[in-house]
This record gives C-alpha cells, structure tokens and sequence, in this order.
C-alpha cells in the first residue's frame, strides 16, 4: 500500500471546503506541484513590475544584509505585520529586486473571494499566479482544513525550500498609529516548528494603503511625502525549540507559545527600525 502523499489533504479536510472553494484550491495546487517555474517567472516579471510602478520611487529598505546572509538552500517563513492588501507584494519585489531569492514564493490568504468563485481565482491567477495559498478558512468548523493548510506550508518551506509570508496578527490593522504590532497569534510559530530547518526572518513595513491608484499616483509625484519603510531582522533563533510530541500535544504548544513571543518581540523591534528609517527620510526632506 502506497504511503499517502504528504501534499494531498484528507477527504474529511477537503469536506470543509465547499464546493467552488475545493475547484479553486486544486487549480491552485496543480499550478503549485507543476508549474512553480511558471509562477516564478510570471511573479518576478510582470507582477515585480506592476508593483514597482507602485512603490520603488518610495521605497526604504533596512536589513538586506540579513537576506543576503540566508542559507539558500533552506525555506525562508517571513513574518510581517499587516496593514494594507499590498504588503506581500511589495515585499516580493524587493526579494526578486535586491536579493538572490529567485525562488517560489507563497503566501496564506483567506479562502473568502480568492477561493469561492470563478472570479477569485482568476484574481488570484493574475495578480500572483497563485501565489496566494493555500486558503486559510475563518470558521470554527473548518479547523482541520487550517490544520492541513499550516501543514502545507511546512511542507512547502522544509521540502521544497520555499519562501512562505505569513501576517501573525491574523487579519489587517489600519490603525492610526504606523508602527503598532497586534497581537500574534500561534499559527506561524506552528509552521516554524513544524519546519525545523526553515529560516524565520521578521519584517516590518509601513506606507502603503488599500488604494492602488492612490499609490501610483503617489510613487510618480509625490514619493519624498508618502515613504515605504520596510526593516527586515535576522532570523529568530528556534534551535531550543524542539518539542517532542504529537501536534497540539503539551510540548508543542508550549514550544509554539514561545516561538510566538519571540516573533511579537522581534517584529517591535523592527517597527522601531522601520520609525527610524522613516524619520530620517522626513529629516532629508526638510533639510532639502
């Protein structure tokens, strides 16, 4: 008897899905286990340079090095803070720009819209070559489905050496204050441990809004007034947390509790760098 595929989720998780959500998952999949050369390329090409039309006259970008001093051939599970639709995909276009991380790139996305019709995928097709995945399901009940999506990304990050983003706030805050880190809550940590060899870098970005017309318009005649700042830290240090143990067993949890402080604590401290990255660009404009 064949041993199950590890990429391959059960027939009780896919249940969780409904129906289009299920089509639009395996479009997504198919891409991902065939096509990841494909998706690369449409991502480090077009997308890179829509996006850049956005923001590469405002950018400002601390910690570089740190990217540059990955091992690269390790996963890489960013950690970000979340404020606006756009942050991923300004943060993909300095990986493809700046950094010698040409490689698949995937990041988590609600299943609502991306997922539940015809529409969402093609959304999803065309702004990131499904890039956005696996769907993370809202609901109580779709519990395993989440369960199989955060294994998936394990998978992705430990056997394959992807690039996994994950917001571990959970959902965006556009709070009136630029530098505030949420709560996180224990999803990334889960993935990390789940993925022993993988690299866990923290970064924190500010600047961008919802409106991508209003951004454009901005990187074009206004970029010294409306900055992007983006600071990425060295990787979280993890090698004490290998708890034995089955998933949600006592262990694991306490290890995951831990691990999501460490990435809470880290993504202050790189707001902090984010604030001064963005004062001395205010300081330069107002010396010009």
């Amino acid at each position: 008897m064949n041993a199950p595929d590890p990429l391959d989720p059960t027939d009780a998780q896919l249940e969780r899905l409904a129906p289009a959500e299920r089509w639009g998952f395996k479009l997504a999949d198919r891409v991902h286990r065939h096509a990841r050369w494909a998706a690369v390329s449409w991502n480090s090409t077009v997308m890179v340079g829509v996006t850049w039309l956005t923001c590469k006259r405002r950018l400002h970008v601390a910690g570089l090095d740190n990217l540059h001093a990955l091992d690269p051939k390790r996963g890489i599970l960013l950690v970000a803070n979340h404020r606006s639709f756009y942050d991923f995909f300004t943060v993909s276009c300095v990986l493809f720009n700046w950094t010698p991380l040409q490689r698949h790139v995937l990041f988590p996305v609600r299943s609502e819209f991306f997922y539940d019709s015809p529409v969402g995928w093609t959304v999803n097709s065309v702004m990131s070559a499904m890039a956005m995945f696996p769907p993370i399901k809202r609901q109580r009940s779709a519990a395993p489905w989440n369960r199989y999506a955060l294994s998936r990304c394990s998978y992705e990050l430990q056997e394959r050496g992807a690039v996994v983003g994950m917001h571990p706030e959970g959902r965006r805050y556009p709070d009136s204050d630029p530098f505030s880190v949420h709560k996180c809550k224990p999803g990334a940590a889960r993935v990390a441990l789940d993925a022993p060899d993988a690299q866990v870098v923290p970064l924190f970005l500010t600047g961008l809004t919802n409106d991508l017309w209003q951004e454009f318009l901005w990187n074009w005649f206004e970029p010294e007034a409306h900055p992007i700042g983006i600071a990425f830290g060295a990787p979280i240090p993890m090698d004490d947390l290998r708890p034995s143990g089955e998933v949600d067993s006592e262990p694991q949890i306490r290890a995951a509790r831990v691990l999501t402080q460490r990435i809470s604590d880290a993504l202050k401290v790189q707001a902090e760098a984010c604030r001064d990255i963005l004062e001395k660009v205010g300081e330069q404009l107002k010396v010009a």
